[in-house]
């Protein structure tokens, strides 16, 4: 997955980080419920240094806890949902 959007950050000349930031935004812009994390599914390493403005993150992070999911789950599946929207089906 971490491959899949650097690969398609780069095609649009932005870096992942950047693309990152610009999935979080575009969630709390249209948010939309969250799936519980399947008990054995891989478990997925948060990513540092998203440089966004606080209210943002504060919002997303309300976005995830009223979901139950942590940050970095729901950053998970924004970028999941990103990528299928962009026709790569990853896990």
């Amino acid at each position: 997955m971490v491959q899949a959007l650097a690969e398609e950050a780069a095609a649009v000349g932005i870096t992942a980080t950047e693309a990152l930031r610009q999935i979080v935004v575009d969630y709390n812009a249209r948010p939309w419920p969250f799936r519980p994390r399947a008990p054995n599914a891989d478990k997925t390493a948060v990513w540092a240094n998203i440089a966004s403005d606080q209210p943002t993150i504060d919002a997303f992070t309300r976005h995830a806890k009223r979901h139950g999911v942590s940050v970095a789950e729901g950053i998970r599946q924004c970028v999941q949902k990103f990528l299928y929207e962009q026709g790569r089906h990853v896990q």
